[in-house]
C-alpha cells in the first residue's frame, strides 16, 4: 500500500481549522473550497452534504482498511460506499462537521483522501488483473503504488492547471487505458528489461485524445523521472486562464505534437538522472489455508453459470479471481462489512477495486469458490445475473452531482431491467456500456462499446436525452475514438439499447462493435428513426421525467461542479468584486460609502495581481509588500500606485478619497496584467497596439495594410469593418494565406483575443509587423464609425 507522507499531521491539523472557521463563517468559503477539494471533499448537488473520496492506488485495499471503511461510513450516517470509474470509493452524505474525524480516521489507516479532487494528480489506475493474469507481461502494482509514494510527495502534483490523470496496464489490451489517460504506462519487456511504452495527453472527456506515443520503451526506473517531467511541463505551460482548455491534452491543440514532446524533453532532461526508482514491497503471493473456514462442498444451483461468468483462473497455480458485480458501483455498508471480513480469511493482497465499479476477490483457493458464491449470495448481491447487465458503469448523475443533467444511475438501471431477462444477452458478454450524466466523462462514455452522455433536448419544453457512442477501440496499437451515431430521449434508452444488442446479436456476434459501427449504419439509422418522434408533454408527459426521479425535468437543482475548484476560480472571484465595486461607486454619494468601496477597489486589484503570482493570501500586509516587492519594483506596473498602498498600509482609507482617480486607474491595471498574460500565467509578448483613429487614417491614406478579424464567426455577422475573416482557434493553421506586408493589423469585439492570437504567433515566428487593434469593435464604434452596433 502507498505510504502517507510524514507532514500530512499538519494538513490535517490545518483542515481542522479551516472547518471549525467554515462552521462559524470565519473563513472565505471559496478559499475553503479550494482547499477541501484539493483532500476529496466535494459538496453535493444537496447543500450541506459532502462527498469523501478516499485514494486506493490501482484499485487496492486490504480487507482491514475496507472495514474499517465501512464501520467509519456507518458512523458519519453513509449508507453505502460508492466504487468510482477510477477504482477508488467515495462516502457521500457526509456532514462537513463530520469530515476532520473522518480524514483523521482514514490517516489511521494508512490511506489519505488528498488529490482526491481539484487540479492534482489524481488516483492511478491499474490492470484489474495486474498480478495474476496469465497474459500479463509483468505486474505492474508495485510500480503503480512507488509511483503515487512519489507523487504524492511532491507539492507540484497539487497546483496544476487541471487534473492530471495517470494509468498503468499490464498488457498490450491496455485494459486501465493508458492510451487514453493523461500520462499512461504499458508494461513491455525489452531485452530482457523490464519496461514500458509511454503514452502522453489521451484523455476520454470533452475533445477527446488518443494520447501521443513518447517512448516506445522506457526502462522501469525511469518512470518517475517521466512522470515528474510530465508534471513539471504541465505545471509551467498548462493554461491557467481557462478551465475549459486547461487538461493537458490542450497543449497538445495549442502547440501541435512536436513543440509538446520539445517541452517535454527540455524537462526530462533536467530529472532522467534522478529519482532512482524504489520499489514497494508489496505481498507475494501464495496459497494461503484460511483459519476458522471449512471448504464449502455444496452443489448450488446455478454456481455453473456464476463461475463462466464471474470467475478466472489466476496464473498462480489453484488460484483463481471472483469478479463480483455492483449496481451503480454502491455497496451496502453491511455487503461492504461482509466482504472485508471474508477477504480476510485470505489474506491482505484479495481485494481490487475495478474501472467498471466492481470488486475483484483474488488469490482465491480453488476449494473456496463455493463458499464465495454462497456468502454473495446471502448478502444480496446477484451472482446469477448475466454479465453484461452486471458490468454496466454509470456516473452519480444528477443525483449527487452538482454538474448532472441527467439520472445516469436510473438510466442504467433502466437499461438493466430491460436486459436481465433476454435470454440472448448471455452470448454477447463482452460488450461495455457506460452512461455519464453531462458530457463530461466520468462515466467513461467514450472508452465503452455503447456510450451515453446526458444532454438537455426540447419539444416544445425541455426533457432529459442522450447522445449516443459507440465503437471505441482499445489497445496499444488501435486505439480508436468511438463514433457518435445520434440523439436518444432518456425515456428511450432502454429499448433502444435493447434493440441496438439485438441486431448486433443476430447479425454481427463474434465480430467487434466497432465492425457492427462501420457496418451496420442502416440498421443503426433505422433505430434512431424509431425513436426520433418525441410526444408532446400532453401525449405522453413521462417523456419529460427522468428515470429514477419523481419530478419534472429541471436544470434548476444543477449548480457550478467543484472538480476544477482552484486557482482560477479565485481569479474570477476578484474580477467580479472589482466589477461591483467600480459600479457601486457610480453615483455614490456617501462619503463613508465611497470609502469603504476604495478601500475594496484596492484590496481586490492587489489579491488578483498576487494570484497571478500564485500567492494566496487575505492578509492585507503580506499582499501590500508583495506587490511593492513583485510588481511596483520590477516596473511591472507604474511606481505611482505606491501612494495608494501606502495610504493603505497606514490605515489612511479616506485619503483613498482624493486619490479616486488613481484608485479606478489601480484596479484597471491590475486586470489588465492579467488578461495580458499568457494561459500559462507567464508575460507574454509586448503587443503592438494601434488605435482606431489611428488605422482610419491609414486606411484612408491607402496604406498598404492587411486587416484580419479573429472573431467567431457568429460575431461576424454583426459589425463588419473589413478585412478576412480568420476564426479565433484556427488563425495559427490559416497564417500562410496573409502575405508578408508593412502592417497585418487583428481585431475582434474588444481588442482582447486578436492580443492574444498575436501572442501565440509571436511564440514561433517574427511579429514586428503585427498590430492590435486597440478597444476593437468597440473602440471602431466610438472613434470611427457609430452606426455600428455594440454588442
Amino acid at each position: 500500500m502507498y505510504h502517507i507522507p510524514e507532514n500530512y499531521t499538519t494538513e490535517l491539523n490545518q483542515y481542522h481549522d479551516w472547518v471549525n472557521n467554515s462552521l462559524n463563517n470565519n473563513v472565505d468559503a471559496l478559499q475553503f473550497k479550494v482547499f477541501r477539494v484539493v483532500r476529496g471533499i466535494y459538496e453535493q448537488r444537496t447543500k450541506g452534504t459532502f462527498m469523501v473520496r478516499i485514494r486506493c492506488a490501482g484499485g487496492t485495499i486490504t480487507p482491514a482498511q475496507l472495514l474499517g471503511v465501512t464501520n467509519l461510513a456507518g458512523q458519519s450516517g453513509s449508507e453505502f460506499l460508492h466504487i468510482t470509474t477510477r477504482q477508488e470509493i467515495q462516502l457521500h452524505n457526509i456532514r462537513l462537521s463530520d469530515t476532520p474525524e473522518i480524514l483523521d480516521k482514514l490517516y489511521k489507516m494508512g490511506l489519505s483522501t488528498k488529490g482526491g479532487g481539484g487540479n492534482t494528480v489524481r488516483n492511478i489506475t491499474a490492470s484489474i488483473d495486474s498480478g495474476v493474469s496469465q497474459e500479463e507481461v509483468f505486474d505492474v502494482t508495485p510500480y503503480n503504488i512507488a509511483l503515487t509514494d512519489f507523487l504524492i510527495r511532491n507539492e507540484k502534483s497539487f497546483d496544476l492547471p487541471r487534473k492530471l490523470k495517470i494509468a498503468f496496464s499490464n498488457s498490450e489490451s491496455d485494459s486501465a487505458l493508458a492510451a487514453y489517460n493523461d500520462l499512461g504506462f504499458i508494461a513491455k519487456i525489452k531485452n530482457g528489461e523490464k519496461g514500458f511504452k509511454v503514452f502522453l495527453g489521451g484523455s476520454p472527456s470533452v475533445k477527446p485524445m488518443v494520447g501521443e506515443v513518447l517512448f516506445d520503451f522506457i526502462p522501469a526506473n525511469k518512470i518517475f523521472a517521466v512522470a515528474m517531467a510530465a508534471v513539471e511541463m504541465f505545471h509551467k505551460y498548462g493554461n491557467r486562464k481557462n478551465r475549459h482548455k486547461a487538461r493537458l491534452r490542450y497543449l497538445f491543440y495549442k502547440h501541435g505534437k512536436d513543440k509538446v514532446f520539445q517541452l517535454f524533453e527540455e524537462t526530462y532532461n533536467q530529472h532522467k538522472n534522478r529519482h532512482p526508482v524504489n520499489m514497494t514491497e508489496f505481498p507475494i503471493y501464495k496459497n494461503i489455508v484460511p483459519e476458522g473456514l471449512t471448504a464449502d462442498t455444496n452443489n448450488y444451483t446455478g454456481i455453473k453459470k456464476w463461475k463462466q461468468n464471474y470467475v478466472k483462473k489466476q496464473k498462480q497455480e489453484d488460484l483463481y479471481t471472483v469478479e463480483i458485480p455492483v449496481m451503480h458501483g454502491n455497496l451496502t455498508n453491511h455487503q461492504a462489512q461482509a466482504i472485508a471480513k471474508f477477504a480476510g480469511y485470505f489474506g491482505e493482497d484479495t481485494i481490487r477495486f475495478s474501472r467498471r465499479q466492481n470488486i475483484h476477490l483474488r488469490n482465491i483457493p480453488g476449494s473456496y469458490l463455493r463458499n464465495v458464491f454462497e456468502k454473495l449470495n446471502s448478502i444480496g448481491l446477484e451472482v446469477k445475473r448475466p454479465y453484461l447487465p452486471g458490468n454496466l458503469v454509470s456516473c452519480t448523475g444528477a443525483d449527487t452531482c452538482q454538474l448532472g443533467i441527467c439520472f445516469s444511475k436510473g438510466g442504467l438501471k433502466s437499461i438493466y431491467d430491460k436486459l436481465i431477462d433476454k435470454d440472448w444477452v448471455n452470448d454477447i458478454k463482452d460488450i461495455t456500456i457506460n452512461i455519464s450524466g453531462c458530457p463530461n466523462a466520468c462515466g467513461q462514455h467514450l472508452v465503452a462499446d455503447l456510450g451515453f452522455a446526458g444532454r438537455v433536448s426540447r419539444n416544445g419544453r425541455m426533457y432529459p436525452s442522450y447522445n449516443v457512442f459507440a465503437g471505441a477501440v482499445i489497445g496499444e496499437h488501435n486505439s480508436l475514438l468511438p463514433v457518435k451515431l445520434g440523439e436518444i430521449a432518456a425515456k428511450d434508452i432502454p429499448e433502444f439499447t435493447s434493440d441496438l444488442l439485438f441486431v448486433y446479436y443476430q447479425n454481427y456476434q463474434g465480430r467487434s462493435f466497432r465492425e457492427f459501427v462501420e457496418n451496420g449504419r442502416i440498421e443503426i439509422d433505422a433505430l434512431f428513426e424509431k425513436y426520433s418522434k418525441i410526444p408532446s408533454f400532453e401525449e405522453n408527459k413521462k417523456y419529460y421525467i427522468d428515470w429514477g426521479n419523481n419530478e419534472l425535468f429541471t436544470l434548476e437543482t444543477r449548480g457550478g461542479g467543484e472538480c476544477s475548484a482552484g486557482l482560477l476560480d479565485m481569479i474570477e472571484s476578484e474580477i467580479k468584486i472589482i466589477g461591483k465595486c467600480k459600479e457601486s461607486l457610480l453615483g455614490q454619494q456617501e462619503v463613508e460609502e465611497q470609502t469603504v468601496l476604495l478601500h475594496e477597489l484596492v484590496f481586490a486589484a492587489s489579491k488578483l495581481l498576487s494570484l497571478t503570482q500564485k500567492e494566496k493570501t487575505n492578509e492585507e500586509p503580506q499582499l501590500i509588500h508583495l506587490i511593492q516587492k513583485q510588481f511596483i519594483e520590477k516596473g511591472k506596473i507604474p511606481e505611482h500606485y505606491l501612494k495608494l498602498l501606502e495610504l493603505v498600509k497606514d490605515g489612511n482609507f479616506s485619503g483613498l478619497l482624493k486619490q479616486k482617480d488613481s484608485v479606478l486607474s489601480f484596479a484597471d491595471a491590475a486586470v489588465s496584467y492579467y488578461q495580458n498574460l499568457e494561459d500559462n500565467l507567464q508575460p507574454g509578448y509586448d503587443v503592438k497596439e494601434i488605435t482606431a483613429t489611428e488605422l482610419k487614417s491609414l486606411l484612408d491614406d491607402d496604406e498598404n495594410i492587411i486587416l484580419v478579424d479573429v472573431r467567431e464567426r457568429w460575431e461576424k455577422e454583426i459589425a463588419d469593418i473589413g478585412g478576412e475573416l480568420i476564426p479565433f482557434d484556427t488563425v495559427e493553421d490559416n497564417f500562410h494565406k496573409i502575405q508578408e506586408t508593412p502592417k497585418i493589423v487583428f481585431y475582434c469585439r474588444t481588442g482582447r483575443r486578436s492580443a492574444e492570437v498575436i501572442n501565440r504567433i509571436a511564440q514561433k515566428q517574427n511579429v514586428e509587423h503585427l498590430y492590435n487593434l486597440k478597444g476593437g469593435i468597440y473602440a471602431w464604434a466610438d472613434e470611427v464609425d457609430s452606426s455600428i452596433k455594440k454588442y
